[in-house]
């Protein structure tokens, strides 16, 4: 992954986040002749089985349950929401309640994953994706055993 230089981001929620100054390529080497190097490669170091490198499988599973995801979005919310309460609308439901929150968990791991470096509090939001996933896929499951579709509380909604 590469890093790019965050302009915006305040003091106090780097030193918790975890980031890196705007300058750290200007750092003094001790293999060059001049005091300052652009070069800022680091030195190889040996990896133990718990610091492996990921396995590429998992990333391109992941990738593609997220993909998939969307695709089942675009499909069945506009069904859910356009069609009256049926049902076709209530095995949309059904397929709402594993995708919507499939599609949330993957979507917010791959943030967190982008732009939280150290590892507890990336650890720690995770979880918390894991919990707003369960909580989202739980209460379109909520919503159909109501015998109410998505479509028609998301109408209700609006209307009132």
């Amino acid at each position: 992954m590469i890093r790019s230089t965050k302009l915006f981001q305040p003091l106090f929620s780097s030193k918790v986040l975890g980031s890196y100054g705007p300058n750290l390529a200007l750092e003094p080497s001790k293999y060059s002749g001049s005091r300052f190097s652009s070069n800022t490669t680091p030195q190889p170091k040996h990896l133990t089985n718990d610091q492996a490198l990921p396995d590429p499988a998992k990333a391109i599973l992941k990738y593609k349950l997220f993909h998939y995801s969307t695709i089942g979005l675009a499909i069945c919310l506009p069904a859910s929401i356009l069609l009256p309460a049926s049902g076709l609308t209530l095995a949309t439901d059904c397929i709402l309640g594993v995708v919507l929150p499939t599609h949330l968990f993957f979507g917010l791991n791959a943030v967190i994953n982008d732009y939280i470096y150290q590892p507890f509090v990336r650890k720690t939001f995770a979880l918390g994706s894991i919990i707003i996933s369960a909580v989202v896929g739980l209460g379109v499951l909520f919503i159909t055993s109501k015998h109410e579709s998505f479509g028609t509380v998301v109408r209700r909604l609006w209307t009132k």
